[in-house]
């Protein structure tokens, strides 16, 4: 622009970032050149415009007239005086040259709610002129890449360019090629300018935080993130100087750069300067693509997100809430996020966020950020998140509002209001997708408290959340459920917590805060009983008894010396594979496998095979589901076959039975039809036996689906734990191929199968006959004669070798006929005594021997004979055969005993804990509510696999501890011989007993001390005792001394008596 008058000035172009592409920035900078900035300082007049459009402007009238009159440039008082540069823009009347009292008209501010609605419409205009006006001066081309089709305003062009775009952001499939056509941006900005500016400055006026409206007075720092086409900077522009503040930085961060000419032309308008970056929001902040971001050089007041979160779905709904996220750590501003407004119900009442304002709502409650929300006139915009505390417009200060603050405090852990979470999130989760299987929500109670009512009106999602592309709608089910367990599961941990049934719980005062509601015991047991037991009763009633275990799992762990009890959400594939018939069946299988030597060997064993098959194997049918179909109905289709095949082999067989004739005679095997009296027959057995065949390969396949891969997997997996230092040898190719070709032929199911497939194609193309082996495999499906084959079939070894001694016992029955014997014997079958060779002979014994004793030809029964006999039939006959059924007999006695065993632990003892029925039931502990909600065996494998599906970041302590047990392969978080129930019902006897002891003790000890006060008293009255004692004891000598001497002189007198008397005798 050499040749420019010194009159003309020429604002410079910001430089463009370095990362752009090459093509992309030539393309820019041409069409920057193409619109320059512009200035005449003659007329005072500005534009954006081609470099040479000074020319067609220094050739018009107005230029002309002012070259003898050059009019003044305003001065800072004139400016001060006349308001702000965008209060000074001039009616819609085509005028270039505005007087002064038609464009002060916004200045003072009238402050009504229009006003700003009617500054935003002149606004858009005076853009759409500028921009009409470079098309005219610069004659389209400099403007776009694409020819305007003649006959086709631009205005038009511009809304249905606009449009089309407009489409692509509602589906979020938005790409940069989509902004290259900048009219379909003049387009865009036509249409949307005014009302994200209005919605802006709503927000900003009569929600801002204090934080905010204090900055507002000040030098204010405003960022727009996707703020194209700057509409709402121009809003925090105009409240920024309502408010009497100055401006210190302005900023707009986007996605392409095709926004830059419409922001400059906005930054003229205004009078400020606008910053233009590159930004991509759905990315992290410290992603590549905005390396170029500098946490210091995003130090806003004012940062605000315009319906970017919505339409970017290009972070499947997560990365842009992690670029806020991000830019929330390293900048200290107020965030504003506008939305495309959701409705506020019925009487303009707030009802719960949804879509990107509900994960903005969760964000802030991670980063403990206070959320102010925004009501428009009939709907909600946007939310502020704020550092400082939020100042609330008059609205929010009312008495509803205040009620609900009440209850965010207290009221969300009202035992009613757990409850209706529990059915609202019930109905609006995949499992209600039915509306058949919906729960309602009506109570039947006439005391229920008229706030409380609301929660009776029935939630419905709303068609715009249904077709939302960033939060789809299989995301809003599964998050449903989510909050519906949670609930669940918070009600019942707290009605059912053992605590409670102490008495120590019972004496216990909890002081409390007075704004702080209490819920007593009798609330929690009403709210059970009318709401959450009617909720559980038609659930089951609907979906069965079982139901709610394939959705919330309970298990309870022990963690150092504690029981803890833990609550998660069962994962999808258990719930979506809740009646897979092959997950049924390895179910089955491994309650028969498992070994019971103890409790803790039985555990470990499950554990090890919950995680070592249980857990791929779920996985592995829940991958198939994602296959088309037959393929993702793998088990039925099993199912079918195997019922089918049975069918068909009856039916074969039966009418084999009665059309089969000419049994024996001598043909080859192919001709079969002179065995049929009609070719009617004939027909019909080869379309069963066509069937058949057909199904028994259909089996075949689909068994190499579901299983083969996953055993081959897991045999390699547990091949590589018992074989560590041979590891290296599965990189050659050929010995991992022949590893997984042995793990592959191994399979004892398999292989079954295969000879039931070999035998019916023998059926089909050989001969019928050959379909009486597929008869095994009805036997199989009966319980009874499964066992009676499974003995057979553990006992082959033994019964081969019994046959082996038998063939041994035989060869040297034979050898000594040969020595002892002149003349050969035969048998009660055949007469086998003229064998002459011992080939003969010994083939004659192996065929007739073990049925028969020998029969000999002659009449004389010698000693020889009779022993030869005697020891044949004691040997081969009764000892041989009774050995071998004895086995067979035993394997099948042991099969059925072992069942038997099996059913009645189960019965009888928890799985789990090992507790016994009746243990459990002394201690008032319901064993079937045990074993189905406590102790649920399937509960905890669901849990393992809950903990391997689980990102070890969103898992709790208790959840963490036993992951790191099971990587330590330790199972001693299992609550053997434990249980919550039972010792909490201890807990509280020992409670009473310790009381009881303790007052016991205390008596003992006043005793001792009575006791010990009369120690003395007790010693004085002994030795008392003793000294009386003592001189009892001397007088009674005393007196036993004198009675002795009476006695002698009373004999003495006697004796002289009896003299006197034989002398005068």
């Amino acid at each position: 622009m050499s040749n420019a008058p010194s009159h003309w000035e020429n604002a410079a172009s910001p430089p463009l970032p370095p990362w752009l592409p090459l093509n992309f920035v030539n393309r820019v900078e041409a069409m920057a050149l193409a619109h320059q900035a512009h200035h005449c300082a003659i007329c005072q007049l500005s534009w954006v415009g081609p470099a040479e459009s000074w020319q067609i402007h220094e050739t018009g009238k107005t230029h002309r007239k002012r070259l003898l009159n050059p009019r003044a440039a305003p001065s800072s008082d004139d400016t001060q005086a006349c308001g702000p540069q965008w209060s000074r823009l001039s009616p819609p009347t085509g005028s270039r040259n505005p007087t002064q009292s038609s464009a002060i008209q916004f200045w003072p501010w009238p402050g009504d709610d229009s006003t700003f609605n009617k500054l935003a419409e002149r606004f858009v205009t005076h853009l759409c002129q500028r921009s009409t006006r470079q098309v005219d001066d610069a004659a389209g081309d400099a403007v776009t890449e694409t020819e305007m089709p003649s006959g086709i305003p631009l205005a038009v062009l511009r809304a249905q360019k606009a449009r089309e775009v407009q489409d692509q952001m509602r589906r979020c499939q938005q790409e940069p090629d989509d902004f290259d056509d900048i009219e379909a941006l003049w387009g865009y900005a036509k249409e949307k300018f005014a009302l994200r500016s209005a919605m802006a400055f709503n927000a900003i006026t009569k929600f801002a935080p204090a934080t905010l409206r204090a900055k507002l007075a000040g030098p204010l720092r405003v960022a727009a993130f996707g703020g194209g086409p700057a509409a709402e900077v121009f809003a925090a522009v105009v409240a920024r100087d309502l408010a009497d503040g100055t401006s210190a930085r302005l900023a707009v961060y986007e996605w392409v750069e095709t926004w830059r000419p419409i922001v400059a032309v906005v930054s003229k308008l205004i009078g400020e300067d606008i910053e233009y970056h590159h930004c991509d929001v759905s990315k992290s902040l410290f992603d590549d693509a905005n390396s170029h971001l500098q946490p210091a050089d995003l130090q806003y007041d004012l940062l605000i997100f315009s319906h970017v979160l919505l339409e970017c779905g290009r972070g499947d709904g997560e990365a842009p809430l992690q670029f806020l996220r991000d830019l929330w750590g390293c900048c200290d501003g107020t965030v504003l996020v506008l939305d495309a407004g959701q409705a506020r119900g019925r009487g303009c009442r707030s009802r719960p966020l949804a879509g990107s304002l509900r994960q903005v709502q969760i964000l802030a409650s991670d980063i403990d950020a206070e959320l102010v929300r925004i009501n428009g006139a009939s709907r909600t915009d946007g939310v502020f998140l704020c550092r400082g505390e939020p100042t609330r417009s008059e609205s929010e200060k009312s008495s509803r509002a205040a009620h609900l603050m009440h209850s965010a405090v207290g009221g969300e852990l009202a035992p009613r209001v757990l409850c209706w979470k529990v059915i609202t999130h019930w109905n609006l989760s995949s499992e209600a997708a039915d509306p058949q299987f919906e729960v309602g929500v009506t109570e039947e109670d006439d005391e229920a408290e008229a706030d409380d009512q609301e929660t009776d009106e029935k939630i419905i999602r709303p068609k715009r959340e249904k077709a939302c592309l960033t939060y789809t709608l299989d995301e809003q089910y599964e998050d449903c459920l989510k909050i519906c367990g949670l609930c669940y599961s918070l009600f019942h941990a707290v009605f059912s917590a053992p605590e409670t049934r102490t008495q120590l719980f019972k004496d216990v005062k909890i002081e409390q805060p007075a704004d702080m509601p209490a819920y007593t015991k009798p609330e929690w047991a009403t709210a059970k009983t009318k709401i959450f037991d009617r909720f559980l009763e038609k659930v089951q009633k609907m979906l069965g008894e079982k139901y709610l275990h394939f959705l919330f799992g309970q298990v309870e762990i022990v963690r150092g010396s504690r029981l803890q009890r833990v609550y998660f959400l069962v994962p999808k594939a258990i719930r979506v594979l809740k009646n897979h018939s092959l997950v049924h069946k390895w179910q089955e299988e491994c309650l028969v496998n498992v070994k019971r030597t103890s409790p803790e060997a039985q555990i470990d064993d499950f554990a090890d095979l919950v995680n070592g098959e249980y857990i791929s194997f779920v996985q592995k049918q829940f991958d198939l589901l994602g296959k088309p179909w037959p393929f993702n109905r793998a088990g039925e289709v099993i199912a079918l076959c195997i019922n089918s095949t049975m069918l068909t082999t009856a039916i074969i067989n039966s009418i084999l039975v009665f059309v089969y004739t000419s049994s024996y005679s001598e043909h080859s095997i192919l001709e079969q039809d002179i065995h049929y009296p009609n070719q009617l027959s004939v027909y019909i057995l080869t379309f069963f036996a066509g069937i058949h065949f057909s199904l028994s390969l259909l089996w075949l396949g689909f068994y190499v689906l579901s299983y083969s891969g996953w055993i081959i997997e897991t045999k390699v997996d547990k091949w590589r734990e018992e074989n560590p230092q041979l590891q290296s040898q599965l990189n050659n190719l050929l010995y991992r191929l022949s590893l997984q070709a042995k793990f592959f032929c191994g399979d004892k199911q398999l292989l079954y199968t295969l000879f039931l497939l070999a035998f019916s194609f023998l059926g089909l193309f050989v001969s019928f006959l050959f379909n009486a082996v597929n008869t095994i495999d009805l036997c199989m499906r009966i319980p009874i004669l499964a066992k009676v084959i499974e003995s057979m079939t553990q006992s082959v070894e033994q019964v081969a070798g019994t046959m082996v001694l038998g063939f041994c016992i035989q060869y040297i029955a034979v050898g000594a006929g040969f020595l002892l014997f002149s003349q050969g014997y035969g048998f009660a079958d055949k007469d086998t005594s003229a064998c002459s060779t011992l080939m003969e002979c010994l083939r004659a014994h192996f065929d007739y021997g073990f049925r028969s004793a020998p029969v000999w030809s002659g009449p004389k029964l010698t000693y020889t004979r009779f022993t030869f006999d005697y020891v044949y039939n004691l040997v081969i006959i009764l000892i041989m055969a009774a050995i071998i059924s004895g086995i067979i007999i035993d394997a099948f006695a042991d099969l059925k005993e072992e069942q038997k065993s099996i059913e009645e632990k189960m019965k009888s003892s928890c799985f789990i804990c090992s507790l016994s029925k009746s243990e459990l039931e002394r201690k008032r502990v319901k064993f079937e509510n045990h074993i189905l909600k406590e102790h649920y065996m399937w509960a905890y494998a669901r849990f393992l696999l809950y903990l391997e599906e689980t990102d070890p970041a969103e898992l709790n302590g208790p959840e963490s501890y036993v992951k790191q047990q099971i990587k330590e392969n330790n199972t001693g978080f299992f609550p053997i011989a434990r249980c919550i129930a039972m010792e909490s019902s201890d807990a509280g006897e020992e409670h009473l007993e310790r009381e009881v002891r303790v007052k016991d003790l205390d008596e003992f000890k006043e005793k001792i001390n009575s006791l010990a006060e009369d120690t003395e008293i007790m010693v004085q009255t002994e030795r008392g005792m003793k000294a009386d004692m003592k001189e009892l004891r001397d007088v009674v000598t005393q007196q036993s001394q004198k009675v002795q001497a009476l006695n002698q002189l009373l004999a003495s007198d006697e004796d002289g008596e009896k003299k006197k008397k034989k002398k005068t005798g």
